[in-house]
């Protein structure tokens, strides 16, 4: 669960420094050591639900198709 806090620091550096849509990161690693806190059994299904949120997050926001959008949009 200690690893679960560092991502969590990671994430944040990473969206308060590179990308602002990418909140929802450090959101999900928190609560996935909360979860591995109060439910040591579970830990390994809260990194897992942590993880999935991060690929989710940074496929739908560095995909092609979200690249070209926010070319055009001037982002």
């Amino acid at each position: 669960s200690v690893m679960m806090i560092y991502w969590t620091l990671v994430m944040g550096m990473l969206t308060l420094l590179v990308e602002r849509r990418m909140f929802p990161m450090p959101v999900a690693y928190a609560a996935a050591f909360v979860v591995a806190w109060r439910f040591p059994e579970h830990r390994y299904a809260a990194a897992a639900g942590a993880n999935f949120v991060a690929a989710a997050t940074t496929l739908s926001i560095w995909s092609r198709r979200a690249t070209e959008r926010a070319m055009r949009r001037g982002v």
